[in-house]
């Protein structure tokens, strides 16, 4: 695949001003990595378009019509202006929270893909201070390093037939103004979809694949409807792994548990929701056990808690003797249970 123009602007919504930068032509192999990463990450949203004549669509469309690209350094000047812009609003809007929008690079690149078809990425990575090794002075730049890229949109689109084939997404928060705001885009598949499609696909391998491993089964749906009462963005591929880390290898034998992970893997494709989205809680059918027997006469009752497992740890002691330690907030049933040193 062939990247034939490219650009970076320095977004710096605080001093309101874009500033183009002007790369060596080497840069283009950061840039290709850029495009790699958007392109092969998996934990990405599907969107499509509200409109052909929001600004930025328009602007990719006026770019591939021109000859020969002339009207991509202009239209990516529009882009990164918006980009500037919807960033200025947003964090008027978020600064009374002590919270900040990023400062960082617009990367943006047009590649071809075939005859008819380009593929439009815009990426925003983030800035770092380094020391040059050239000269010794203090300068701001970015890594090709993925950690550094923040938010990607790649856009494939047929210039033959002027229309658009996909729009992919990668956020790592879930900021709105990226996608509502700024591309003005929507979801094909809308959070409460993805919500509800996901966990009903997930509860259906638990309950086949854990079979008669009740316990176990409990503690790994339990884990599941935490995550997403959480209501916060969910990166599919790390819950999983996630999920997968707290399975009690002892009872579960490793060839299970692969296969347990590689079911839950499948799913995005086969059942048709995204590797990311932002769970909504009350579509959540499910409901964490609430009643935990711990020995005769004693039981311990959960009403609701998302991290019930951060909060209660199991240990043995050095007699082999079971406990289980509770962290407590509540100074009344502390003093309660209060015991005096032992003399």
């Amino acid at each position: 695949m062939e990247i034939l123009k490219t650009s970076v602007h320095t977004i710096d919504y605080a001093a309101a001003i874009t500033t183009q930068r002007n790369p060596p032509e080497s840069f283009v192999d950061n840039v290709l990595a850029v495009f790699e990463h958007a392109k092969d990450n998996q934990s990405v949203q599907l969107f499509k378009e509200r409109s052909l004549n929001t600004e930025v669509l328009s602007s990719i469309f006026t770019i591939v019509d021109s000859k020969q690209l002339t009207a991509f350094d202009e239209n990516a000047q529009n882009i990164a202006n918006r980009l500037l812009r919807q960033e200025t609003v947003t964090q008027g809007s978020i600064e009374r929270m002590n919270v900040s929008v990023k400062k960082g690079s617009l990367i943006q690149a047009i590649l071809r893909d075939d005859a008819d078809s380009f593929m439009y990425l815009i990426a925003k990575v983030q800035h770092s201070e380094f020391v040059d090794d050239a000269d010794l002075a203090d300068r701001t730049g970015f890594s090709k390093n993925q950690k550094s890229i923040w938010k990607t949109c790649l856009i494939h689109l047929d210039h033959k037939q002027k229309r658009i084939l996909s729009i992919k997404i990668f956020s790592d928060t879930g900021a709105k103004y990226w996608v509502n705001a700024f591309l003005e885009v929507d979801p094909v598949h809308s959070d409460d979809e993805n919500t509800k499609t996901a966990f009903k696909a997930i509860d259906i391998v638990v309950n086949r694949l854990f079979g008669n491993k009740k316990d176990d089964k409990m503690v790994f749906r339990n884990n599941v409807i935490a995550t997403f009462r959480k209501g916060r963005m969910l990166n599919y591929r790390e819950s999983v792994e996630d999920w997968i880390s707290k399975i009690n290898s002892d009872s579960i034998d490793a060839d299970k548990i692969k296969k347990i992970k590689e079911q839950l893997l499948k799913l995005p494709e086969e059942k048709g929701f995204d590797w990311q989205f932002t769970p909504n809680p009350k579509k959540i059918t499910g409901k964490i056990r609430k009643n935990y027997p711990i020995s005769p006469g004693i039981e311990l009752r959960v009403d609701q808690a998302d991290d019930l497992y951060e909060r209660v740890e199991a240990f043995t002691d050095s007699n082999g003797k079971k406990f289980l330690k509770l962290s407590l907030e509540d100074e009344q049933t502390y003093k309660e249970f209060l015991r005096p040193p032992a003399e």
